[in-house]
């Protein structure tokens, strides 16, 4: 069965994007719905919800289609959703220029969760926030329910071969963080026993 994205992404795309019933101007051209775009929108385009939704369905089809010529890889419906919503974001070129792109290309899934983990816009911050929600989707993550922590990207990232050097490090920087949080819980109980 051919991959397709999730009902869950298609959710994340309507909340990124917001709906817009009329054409705005951004980056360089009109968008209107869903952030759809296209030579022919003008200012002051109208548009009403079940338009908004065919365009969108129609972009999301354009945005697997880049992700399925270009990143011959088996991926997780994770890394697929992921990979989508960057093509539908940045463009299929524009995303596969990026360096998270060019790892896609490659098969380095490790790299391109790294790329996520660390992108930075200094003119749009939640371009950055949405990098962090994609990067969930990557890992296997409802990226609704909790932001994905940078230092965990590339240990939960598979298949690889073995353990990094780096993995190991960050594994072990969470556990002794885990460690670290549990014994100063059970030293404020044991203090706030003694004190009564």
């Amino acid at each position: 069965m051919e991959q397709t994205v999730s009902y869950n992404l298609i959710q994340f795309i309507k909340t990124k994007e917001s709906y817009a019933e009329t054409a705005y101007y951004d980056n360089g051209q009109y968008a209107i719905g869903y952030g759809h775009r296209n030579k022919t929108i003008r200012a002051g385009q109208r548009t009403n919800p079940q338009e908004a939704e065919q365009w969108l369905k129609e972009d999301l089809k354009a945005a697997e289609s880049c992700v399925k010529r270009n990143i011959p890889h088996q991926l997780t419906q994770g890394q697929y959703d992921a990979l989508v919503s960057l093509m539908y974001n940045y463009g299929c070129a524009g995303f596969l220029r990026t360096d998270g792109g060019k790892a896609a290309q490659k098969g380095d899934f490790a790299k391109v969760a790294e790329w996520l983990a660390n992108y930075k816009n200094e003119k749009n911050g939640g371009l950055e926030k949405r990098r962090q929600q994609e990067l969930a989707f990557f890992l296997g993550k409802n990226p609704t329910s909790s932001p994905a922590a940078p230092t965990t990207a590339t240990a939960n990232v598979a298949p690889q071969s073995g353990k990094t050097t780096t993995d190991k490090v960050i594994l072990g920087l969470t556990i002794a963080g885990g460690i670290a949080t549990l014994l100063y819980t059970i030293l404020s109980i044991k203090n706030m026993s003694s004190k009564r």
